[in-house]
């Protein structure tokens, strides 16, 4: 489970989500300057988190989803799963079928 990274650089799903939040933006005829209106920021953020420069963070991931009317997944389609096991196509933790987390009773420990 290895999370890869490019030394003294932004990170690959940084970028990848980026790339997502400005190809959304623009399908939707969405000027930066709009989008950080809606969401409190400038748009040299939003420029910054385009080219992955800035992590975007979850609660302003949630925002830019609702202010594009995109479901949160839109912005990771086509990156790669680097999260699932080898040998799994489903994330650790994911339901095959539902796509939902379950509970791995067996990790924690009772109290």
């Amino acid at each position: 489970m290895a999370r890869y990274t490019t030394l003294g650089g932004p990170d690959p799903v940084d970028i990848h989500v980026g790339k997502r939040l400005r190809a959304l933006r623009q399908g939707r005829k969405v000027s930066q300057t709009s989008l950080g209106q809606a969401n409190g920021i400038s748009f040299q953020q939003i420029q910054k988190y385009e080219i992955g420069t800035n992590r975007i963070s979850a609660s302003m991931l949630y925002g830019f989803a609702r202010t594009l009317g995109v479901p949160l997944t839109a912005f990771f389609e086509g990156l790669p799963d680097t999260a699932a096991p080898e040998g799994s196509s489903t994330p650790a933790g994911a339901d095959a079928d539902s796509g939902d987390l379950t509970s791995d009773q067996t990790a924690l420990p009772r109290r």
